[in-house]
């Protein structure tokens, strides 16, 4: 594969394998099983998700960093790269802007990663709003200001599948085959980079709230906004002067 391919991969392993986290790049099967936001989006039987289960475990997934190979050791196996792609991509249009502008916004499908400062801004602040989990889109519980980083929401009320009444949410566990069980509505992880913010939402979202937040204040590098299904708002140390609830 390409060195470029290599590297996300390399890097989705090792996020997908440590602790904790529930990133795994090995979840390509389980996810075209259930197809949660297309089309064909079914609810699968038992028997089809626990054929799936064995198939999830990224530790079978073999790199060569001298042949720059990857190759799975199943078969149907299947590498999904979807938790890490547009940060992957936002931070790479990002490195071709910053040696042209002297200032940027990119939003990438709700990917936010700004640089430099705002022009439409007299303190040089961007703005992001954090979605409220139950009204429409564009409809926010608070606005976070930014600069020079990037903002990443993780959520589990746009992309789901309803089956006699109940909802199924897109963000599934490979240790069940079922969509995780949660209080958590939505994360939102803030750093420098867009990568850093996919993989770490990816790894927290799902987790005890307590959990997730000590783990968020563990690293430095990263901040977070948590909204439950009550929509009580919990944030991080760092972000408590930048965030503005709505009144």
């Amino acid at each position: 594969v390409s060195p470029a391919l290599f590297s996300l991969i390399s890097i989705g392993k090792q996020h997908s394998l440590a602790q904790p986290s529930h990133l795994n790049i090995a979840i390509g099967p389980l996810v075209k099983l259930w197809r949660i936001g297309f089309k064909q989006a079914k609810l699968p039987t038992p028997t089809e998700i626990f054929a799936t289960l064995p198939l999830l475990n990224s530790e079978q997934i073999i790199l060569d960093s001298q042949q720059q190979t990857v190759f799975l050791a199943r078969k149907g196996m299947e590498i999904d790269l979807g938790a890490l792609a547009k940060g992957y991509i936002a931070d790479y249009l990002m490195a071709k802007l910053k040696k042209q502008c002297h200032s940027a916004m990119i939003n990438l499908g709700g990917n936010f990663l700004a640089f430099g400062p705002n022009p439409k801004r007299e303190n040089g602040k961007w703005y992001v709003g954090i979605q409220h989990p139950q009204k429409p889109r564009h409809q926010h519980l608070g606005i976070l200001a930014i600069e020079n980083q990037s903002v990443v929401t993780s959520g589990i009320y746009e992309r789901f599948l309803m089956v006699d009444g109940k909802r199924y949410h897109h963000l599934l566990d490979s240790q069940t085959g079922f969509p995780f069980e949660t209080r958590m509505a939505s994360l939102t992880i803030v750093a420098n980079q867009s990568l850093t913010c996919e993989i770490w939402t990816s790894r927290l979202f799902g987790l005890p709230i307590s959990e997730a937040l000590a783990v968020i204040e563990q690293h430095p590098e990263l901040e977070g906004i948590i909204v439950d299904q009550e929509n009580q708002v919990y944030l991080s140390s760092g972000l408590k002067s930048f965030y503005y609830p709505n009144r």
